[in-house]
């Protein structure tokens, strides 16, 4: 099919017609039948989070909108407990902590982290729990791996209740 055979079916000439309203209307004759090819295809059922009802989810198959809540409630438990620490005092603890602080492990022997955002194989681990009323606290902090840290807090989403 030419450039013209568009124009030409509408009853127009090559001629009497520039190139451009000939492209234009080439790519009207497409549109269309995409929509019509579109218009035959099954739409896929919208996935919902079964907590919230959302519908975006990221490339681990996890909901955005109960991530972005657990994050927000993080952020008012760290903020109704106190404390803080500047970078440099981070620094200074991670320049003095060679290995995990959980499971002994000197950090070029932890693999890398499965996601390429990470660079490092450490992370902010607290040794008392934010969500028991850790603070946020230089002196609460510790350099943990990311696997102990993320296993230490798996599934955790309730308060430790106190052993009297």
């Amino acid at each position: 099919m030419s450039l013209a055979a568009p124009a030409v079916m509408h009853g127009l000439t090559s001629g009497s017609v520039g190139r451009a309203a000939i492209r234009i209307i080439g790519r009207l004759m497409i549109s269309a039948r995409k929509r019509y090819w579109m218009s035959d295809v099954p739409l896929m059922p919208l996935k919902r989070c079964t907590k919230c009802g959302g519908s975006r989810f990221n490339s681990w198959d996890r909901c955005m909108d109960c991530r972005n809540a657990r994050g927000r409630l993080r952020q008012e438990r760290m903020k109704a407990n106190g404390g803080k620490h500047t970078s440099a005092e981070w620094r200074a603890l991670l320049a003095a902590s060679p290995t995990c602080a959980e499971c002994g492990r000197p950090w070029d022997e932890i693999p890398m982290r499965p996601d390429p955002r990470y660079k490092n194989t450490w992370t902010k681990g607290h040794k008392i729990h934010v969500l028991d009323g850790g603070t946020n606290d230089i002196g609460n902090l510790q350099a943990e791996c990311y696997q102990c840290n993320f296993t230490k807090n798996a599934g955790r989403l309730t308060r430790q209740e106190e052993v009297a």
